[in-house]
This record gives C-alpha cells, structure tokens and sequence, in this order.
C-alpha cells in the first residue's frame, strides 16, 4: 500500500518494508490515531475515540530536510470500533515528534456507519455511537 497523499520527494520504489512490531511503527501509527482522534474532537457525543485493533504494514523511507535527516513511515492499520483500515504516511525529525503528512486515507468502505456525521472527510474516520448500542440490543 502507497499513499495517495504521499507527500515526499521519494518515490515508491524507495521504500522499505518494516516489521509492523518496530518501535517506530507503532510510533507513527499511534501518532495517526491522535491525528484522526482531533479531528472527530467536536462530535465525541455522536463519534466513538478509535483505537488500533492491528497493524497491517509499514515502511519506510530516509529523506533530509536542509541538513536535518527525517524518516517518512508509510503505516496501514485496522482500527476499532468498526473495524476501518487506514494509510498514512507519518514523517520523524530524528529527536522529535511524529507528524502526519497529508491525508489520513481510509482503504475500506465504511457503509452506514457514518451516517450521524456529514463533513465528507470525518465521514471516513467517525464510527457512530448509535451503532453500539443497535448492535448490543
């Protein structure tokens, strides 16, 4: 999986893959997972906080920023409730923060459970609250 929103100077073909259990991974994917738990911030009441059930692939790529050396993660997930696949591509300054580049791209389709939301981007991310409860009844 590449990103659509792939955001560096690097091309596909200079990625390696990564063991989805490297610290670094987990890093960019929970990084990722804060970065889609923003922006649903403002409909906590009718969107669930997601959390990530696996992680599916990662890789990775080095780049340099001026004289600064940065590492772009290219991370797919499956997160929960819902069970959503995400792809993102993640970028890390070596001693700082992991950052999200672009979009956050959801690969799978998310049917009706969205439907309590109509911003067409937090469409993707949002996983209704109603759906729990339909499903426990």
């Amino acid at each position: 999986i590449v990103s659509r929103d792939w955001s560096s100077d690097v091309c596909s073909s200079d990625l390696k893959a990564l063991n989805p259990n490297n610290t670094n991974v987990s890093e960019a994917v929970n990084a990722t997972l804060s970065h889609i738990n923003n922006l649903l911030k403002d409909h906590q009441k009718i969107c669930e906080q997601l959390n990530l059930r696996k992680i599916a692939q990662a890789q990775y790529t080095v780049g340099k920023e001026g004289k600064r050396e940065y590492h772009d993660y290219v991370v797919g997930f499956e997160a929960e409730p819902g069970g959503g696949m995400f792809e993102a591509t993640v970028r890390h300054f070596v001693q700082s923060d992991y950052r999200v580049q672009g979009t956050v791209t959801r690969v799978n389709l998310y049917g009706n459970t969205s439907v309590c939301i109509q911003d067409d981007l937090l469409r993707n991310y949002c996983y209704c609250k109603h759906q729990q409860a339909l499903n426990t009844g």
